[in-house]
């Protein structure tokens, strides 16, 4: 009896039988029963040791362990054929009837324990499909996916005990395993026909190919596969499951439930990582944007060993490709640009664009700021070179602003040291590459102070308007004045329209300060009205090229005219000549606001060499000679320029050099010229 209890309470503290105890348990039963007194009291011992034992082993040896101890009771009976003091007999109704109950037992209480351990393995594989489902929600990395996947896998393959798993996918013509867990050792990369995966159906036990009996060296237990096709966004899996016996429904809904979750995850990854490519690339160069080229940026500038540089790049007269050629040609030029762009910096640069036709270059570690020239006068012999497109061959040059990093310098500061150079190269001449220097530009910390203070110079009131008298050179009068915006800068004073204007302009307050100047402008000249001889006077606002390509400066235009009550005949609207009056865009405005009744000058007429045809498609009322011109002397010249107006149709007009006064100044120059041509 003690040997039975002690085996018993090993088969549980082991949670397993051997391979003789369908011969062990019978023997010990026979052994302890024929001992007792009651001869049946064997049957209670084997109903214990049953109920204790149906928990532990494969169904075989249960069996056999069952059917030993069945036939144990009636063994038991004949050496020990006593029920108290009354012989039985060992077949015997009463003995032979006890045998089928103690039977019954044993299978009732081996398939409660094997529903009992399904369900806990079920449940126990629908919380790692859970888990792996909540750790693959936020996932856009698609390597942490893959290990999620992985890890997943062993969890599953261990939660079903017997079974091994496989994931492959097809790769030149051959399925290849990319993922496994349960096998003996390594099989990632083993590969097999497409056929042996194909012919896998829902149920296969094509153990014995050959293919899969080449698998099956890693896991001997494995008697059943069972392999099904995943059908991907993507592309497809292939998963294949195997076991001692066929793969039960179940299980193998497990597995399939999880290369789908995995599938997918995949492709939410890879469409997060498309997204944020397409976020932060050009639709058109796949150039990295504004944004990225920052960031790197700042990387570069943080931890640089050599010398970083930054190369800000404006193409020259690219809007004319675009109006002669079409956006297309526009469009293949960009894309052709950005190639070049990327050939000249080399594979450690990083290439940008940043919007319409800028462009930049990061070179980090070059060996000294000379060399970051030498590589921008290259790029700019580079793009020069003619471009064969659908439409036709153009060449087009680029204006280059290079900047070296400095201690105490910011990627910001960078930015705007480059992009200083650049507009310095384009007024110098274009096609050329101008290097940031202190002394040629200035301090960068003066540049920084001016940005820092610009966005509040309206709102705080610190633009004060100074005028100067606008005559006719053809008949000599007094037609107008011309406004000029003044900044009170709170620490460094009085600063000119031509210090800090360019600088709205490249930082984007040019909108905001050209609408404080104009309002300011207008409300002057409708509080002159009632002076003598200042009822028909006009008053000329110059506006920079941004304020015409971006916003809205014709509602603006409107807004200011019905807040100040002044006609809008007496507000002239002067464009610098350049080449953004042959913009279509510039057109489409200046024509919006000549129908509020503004009129339209063209200031610095004289500055370029615009084109006549072009300013004959404008709604031009007034030319107004560039004080260079004036200042030369060139008599053959302004006498040209005022023909040009009387073939126009427009009068032409010349603002004076004198220095310009504020809005009391010229109130008192007005009374005053009005007293002295009254007198």
């Amino acid at each position: 009896m003690g040997l039975m209890v002690a085996f018993v309470v090993a088969a549980y503290r082991r949670k397993r039988t051997g391979w003789l105890d369908p011969v062990l348990v019978p023997t010990l039963i026979v052994g302890a029963g024929s001992g007792l007194i009651d001869s049946l009291g064997s049957t209670g011992l084997t109903i214990a040791v049953v109920i204790a034992l149906s928990m532990y082993g494969s169904t075989p040896m249960w069996l056999l362990r069952s059917v030993g101890a069945v036939v144990a009771i009636p063994v038991s009976v004949a050496l020990s054929p006593f029920t108290g003091n009354r012989p039985i007999e060992w077949n015997s109704a009463t003995v032979l009837s006890i045998l089928p109950q103690v039977l019954l037992i044993s299978i009732v209480i081996r398939y409660l324990y094997v529903v009992l351990v399904r369900q806990e393995q079920s449940s126990a594989r629908e919380s790692v499909l859970a888990g792996s489902g909540r750790r693959l929600l936020g996932v856009t990395d698609l390597t942490q996916a893959r290990l999620i996947g992985d890890e997943t896998l062993a969890d599953l393959v261990a939660a079903s005990p017997g079974i091994v798993a496989a994931v492959a996918v097809e790769r030149d013509g051959a399925a290849i395993v990319v993922a496994q867990a349960g096998f003996a050792s390594e099989v990632i990369g083993t590969t097999m026909p497409m056929a042996v995966i194909a012919a896998l159906g829902a149920v296969s036990t094509s153990w014995s190919d050959p293919q899969l009996r080449d698998l099956g060296r890693h896991a001997e237990q494995v008697r059943s596969w069972r392999g099904a096709t995943i059908v991907g966004k993507d592309f497809d899996r292939f998963l294949l499951t195997g076991g001692p016996r066929a793969v039960p429904d179940g299980v193998f809904d497990a597995f399939t439930n999880l290369v789908n979750q995995v599938a997918l995850a995949e492709v939410s990854c890879r469409s997060t990582a498309e997204l944020t490519h397409q976020a932060h690339h050009d639709h058109l160069t796949n150039l990295p944007t504004r944004k990225l080229f920052t960031n790197e940026l700042m990387r570069a500038v943080d931890t640089g060993t050599g010398t970083v540089a930054l190369l800000n790049i404006d193409l020259d007269d690219f809007k004319k490709v675009n109006d002669v050629h079409g956006h297309g040609a526009g469009d293949e030029l960009l894309v052709e640009v950005a190639r070049r762009l990327a050939e000249v910096g080399g594979p450690t640069s990083v290439p940008a664009r940043f919007g319409g036709d800028e462009f930049a270059l990061l070179l980090t570690d070059v060996g000294e700021a000379a060399e970051a020239v030498r590589i921008a006068e290259g790029l700019c012999l580079r793009l020069i070179e003619p471009v064969r497109l659908t439409a036709a061959t153009v060449s087009v040059g680029a204006s280059i602003g290079v900047a070296a990093a400095e201690p105490g310098l910011t990627a910001a500061d960078l930015i705007r040291c480059a992009d200083i150079a650049m507009y310095s190269a384009k007024a110098r001449g274009k096609n050329r590459v101008e290097r940031f220097t202190t002394d040629r530009h200035g301090a960068i910390a003066h540049h920084r102070e001016l940005e820092e203070h610009l966005g509040h110079a309206v709102d705080r009131g610190e633009l004060v308007m100074r005028y100067r008298p606008v005559m006719n050179l053809q008949t000599g009068d007094l037609v107008g004045v011309e406004a000029l915006g003044y900044w009170q800068h709170p620490s460094l004073g009085m600063l000119p329209p031509d210090e800090f204007m360019p600088v709205a302009e490249r930082s984007g307050h040019v909108s905001d300060i050209g609408a404080g100047i104009l309002a300011a402008a207008c409300g002057h000249l409708a509080g002159w009205s009632n002076l003598p001889g200042a009822g028909d006077l006009r008053v000329g606002v110059s506006v920079m090229a941004r304020q015409v390509l971006v916003g809205d400066l014709a509602d603006t235009i409107a807004d200011v005219l019905a807040a100040t009550q002044l006609s809008p005949d007496r507000l002239i609207l002067q464009v610098i000549e350049s080449e953004h009056l042959d913009d279509a865009r510039v057109g489409d405005l200046l024509r919006t606001v000549a129908g509020l009744g503004v009129r339209i000058a063209v200031d610095r007429f004289g500055s370029t060499s615009g084109s006549l045809v072009g300013l004959r498609s404008l709604p031009i009322h007034q030319i107004k000679v560039d004080p260079g011109l004036l200042a030369s002397g060139d008599g053959p010249m302004l006498q040209l320029v005022t023909s040009v107006g009387e073939i126009l149709g427009v009068e032409t007009v010349a603002a004076g050099e004198n220095e310009p006064m504020t809005a009391t100044e010229m109130v008192q120059w007005l009374e005053t010229r009005s007293s002295v041509r009254a007198g």
